[in-house]
C-alpha cells in the first residue's frame, strides 16, 4: 500500500470526480416516467413518507404495520430529505444519486490506496461510474448502493489505518459499518469483510498490524455493536413477535445452503461492459508485473462472490464486487491491449450496447424522434465506436458513462412507463386514495406528495376509512378488479367505475413493462403500428364507499 491523496489538487480531483458521477446520475430522476422498480416504488419511496406523515421515527411503518424487513438508516436519510425538501421523486431519488456518487468516490479512494497512482484511481472511480447497473442503480432509491458504499468507505479506512496505524481512523470505520449494518443488517460485514480476508490472505504487514493491535481493533468491533445493536434491541423488546415474525421470514428468504451458479451470471451481467476484459486481465499471468496488487483484487472479487454460492441472491447483491473488477480494468491505462482483449471488450459491447440501442430504438419507433432520442442514438454511436477500437480507456469509460447518462436519463423516460394522466392526478389530488394489490398507479404516492394506502385481498383501510360514512377513490389494474370487488363486497363496500387509462408498468423490475399474457401477434400489431399503448395494462378508477352509508355505490353521504 502506499501514501492516499492529501495534497489540495487531490482533494480538487475527487470532488471533481463526486460532482462528475452526480451529473451522470441525475438526469431524469424527477420523472415518474424514469427507470424504477417494484422495490423502489412500493417500499423505498412510500416508507419515508409514512415516516414523516405519523411521526414515528423509531418504528418505520408502511400501510398500517412496522416496516421491520430492513434497517431504517435509509428511510430516515429519506424522511430527512422529504423534510427538508419536500416530498418528491427528486427530493428522494437526489438521496440514492448522493450514495452513486459517494460509492464512485471510494472506489476512487481505494485505488490510490493501493497504488498511490492518481491517474488510475481516478479512472477506476470512472469505470465503476460508467458500469450499466452502477448507472442505473444510482437513479432509484433503493438499499443495495448505499449498503456498497458505506461498507467501502469503512475498507478504505482500514487500509489507511493498516498503512499508517493511526487510532484515529478506527472510530470513523466502526460508524461507517455501523451505518451500513442500519441500511440492509449483516451483509455489510460480507462485502467489508471480503476484502479483509484478502488482505490477511496475502499481506503479511496487515496480519501483523493486526496481531499487534488487537485490543484497539476489539474495542473498535464493541463500538461498531454498540452503534448498529441498539435499534434491533428495540424494536424486538417494543414489538417482539413482528420482529421474530419478519426475521424467520428474512431467514426463509434467502435459502440457505441451496448451491447456485447465479452469483457468476450475475457478476458478468452486473459489470457490463467492463465484466469480461476485467476477468480476462485477471487471469493473465504476464499482468502481475503491471499489477502488483493483482492476487489481493482477485481473491477480494472471489470471496466478495463465493457467499452468495450459497445462499439465494439478487444481483445487486455484489456491488462491492464491482471494486476490484473496475480497479483492475484501469490498469488498462497506457497499457496495450492485451491478446484477446479486443475480443472481450467486444463482448461487452455486444451485450451492453443492445440493451442502450434497444431503449433507443424502441423510444425512437414508438415515440418519434426527438432531441433526446436524437442524443441518445449519438451517444450509442459514440459507445459502438469507441468500444470496437477499444484502444484507450478512459474514452471507453467516458462514452460507456456519457451512454448510460443519456439513455437512462432522457431517452427511457420518453418510453413513458408508469405515467399518470394529468386528470387522474387532478381526480385524485384532494381525494382519500387506496392502492388495491399493485400498488398502481406506482408513482402516484410520489407524484402526490403524500403516503396512499396499499391493501389486497385481506382489505384493510386506514383508519381515517375504516367504517365511516365517505366516499374515497380505489385504484386497481383491470386484471384484479374481479378479486378487488369481490373482497369489498366481503366488507361491506361497493364501488363505481370513475375512469380508467392504459400504463405501461414497472412490474418487479424495470425491464418488465407490459400487460401479462401478451401474445406474439399483438407485440407484431403494436410493432407495425407504432403503438407501443397497445400493449398497456389498463387501470381502472372507481369511488368506492360502505354500502349501508349509500344510497348508491358512489354517492356520498356526509363526511
Amino acid at each position: 500500500m502506499t501514501s492516499a491523496p492529501a495534497s489540495k489538487r487531490s482533494a480538487l480531483l475527487l470532488l471533481g470526480l463526486f460532482l462528475l458521477a452526480c451529473l451522470a446520475f441525475a438526469p431524469g430522476i424527477g420523472q415518474p416516467t424514469g427507470v424504477t422498480t417494484k422495490d423502489e416504488y412500493f417500499l423505498g419511496l412510500r416508507t419515508p413518507m409514512c415516516i414523516v406523515e405519523h411521526g414515528d421515527w423509531l418504528v418505520p411503518c408502511l400501510d398500517g404495520h412496522a416496516r421491520l424487513n430492513k434497517p431504517p438508516l435509509l428511510y430516515w436519510l429519506t424522511a430527512v430529505s422529504y423534510r427538508a425538501f419536500g416530498v418528491s421523486l427528486l427530493s428522494a431519488r437526489g438521496v440514492a444519486v448522493a450514495f452513486g456518487a459517494l460509492f464512485v468516490l471510494a472506489t476512487a479512494l481505494i485505488a490510490w490506496e493501493l497504488t498511490g497512482d492518481r491517474r488510475r484511481s481516478l479512472l477506476a472511480g470512472l469505470v465503476l461510474m460508467s458500469i450499466a447497473s452502477i448507472a442505473i442503480g444510482s437513479r432509484m432509491l433503493l438499499l443495495d448502493i448505499p449498503t456498497a458504499a458505506f461498507s467501502a468507505l469503512a475498507f478504505y479506512a482500514i487500509l489507511r489505518w493498516l498503512r499508517t496505524g493511526s487510532h484515529w481512523l478506527l472510530p470513523p470505520i466502526a460508524v461507517l459499518l455501523a451505518a451500513g449494518f442500519l441500511i440492509k443488517g449483516p451483509i455489510v460485514l460480507v462485502l467489508s469483510g471480503a476484502g479483509i480476508l484478502a488482505l490477511l490472505f496475502t499481506s503479511a504487514g496487515a496480519r501483523q498490524r493486526l496481531r499487534e493491535s488487537w485490543p484497539a481493533v476489539t474495542l473498535t468491533f464493541c463500538g461498531f455493536l454498540a452503534l448498529a445493536l441498539p435499534w434491533f434491541v428495540y424494536v424486538h423488546t417494543m414489538l417482539p413477535g413482528t420482529s421474530d415474525h419478519t426475521l424467520s421470514t428474512e431467514l426463509r428468504a434467502r435459502d440457505f445452503l441451496q448451491f447456485s451458479l447465479q452469483p457468476l451470471a450475475g457478476l458478468l451481467v452486473l459489470g457490463l461492459p467492463w465484466s469480461f476484459l476485467a476477468l480476462l486481465l485477471a487471469a493473465r499471468s504476464d499482468w502481475r508485473a503491471r499489477m502488483p496488487h493483482l492476487g489481493f483484487l482477485l481473491l477480494w472479487l472471489i470471496i466478495t462472490v463465493a457467499p452468495f454460492f450459497l445462499i439465494k441472491t439478487f444481483g445487486r447483491y455484489l456491488y462491492a464486487s464491482l471494486i476490484p473488477l473496475s480497479i483492475i480494468a484501469a490498469h488498462l491505462l497506457d497499457q496495450p491491449m492485451p491478446r484477446l482483449g479486443r475480443l472481450t471488450a467486444w463482448l461487452g459491447l455486444l451485450l451492453a450496447g443492445a440493451v442502450a440501442g434497444l431503449v433507443v430504438f424502441a423510444a425512437g419507433w414508438f415515440r418519434g424522434v426527438d432531441f433526446a432520442i436524437a442524443l441518445g442514438g449519438l451517444t450509442w454511436a459514440l459507445f459502438v465506436y469507441v468500444w470496437w477500437r477499444a484502444d484507450n480507456a478512459i474514452a471507453m469509460a467516458a462514452s460507456s458513462a456519457l451512454l448510460w447518462a443519456v439513455v437512462m436519463g432522457l431517452v427511457y423516460p420518453r418510453l413513458g412507463l408508469n405515467a399518470i394522466p394529468p386528470q387522474i392526478v387532478q381526480m385524485t389530488r384532494n381525494s382519500p386514495v387506496v392502492m388495491y394489490d399493485g400498488p398502481q398507479p406506482a408513482l402516484l404516492p410520489a407524484v402526490l406528495g403524500r403516503m396512499l394506502w396499499q391493501t389486497d385481498s385481506r382489505w384493510r383501510l386506514p383508519p381515517a376509512l375504516e367504517g365511516h360514512c365517505g366516499s374515497f377513490l380505489v385504484v386497481a389494474a383491470a386484471q384484479k378488479v374481479d378479486s378487488m370487488r369481490s373482497s369489498m363486497a366481503a366488507h361491506g363496500l361497493s364501488a363505481s367505475p370513475v375512469a380508467q387509462y392504459r400504463t405501461l408498468t414497472s412490474r418487479v423490475s424495470w425491464v418488465h413493462m407490459g400487460r401479462t399474457g401478451l401474445s406474439r401477434s399483438e407485440v407484431l400489431a403494436a410493432l407495425a403500428r407504432h403503438d407501443l399503448d397497445a400493449l398497456a395494462p389498463r387501470i381502472d378508477v372507481f369511488r368506492a364507499g360502505y354500502q349501508r352509508c349509500t344510497t348508491a355505490p358512489g354517492v356520498k353521504h356526509g363526511g
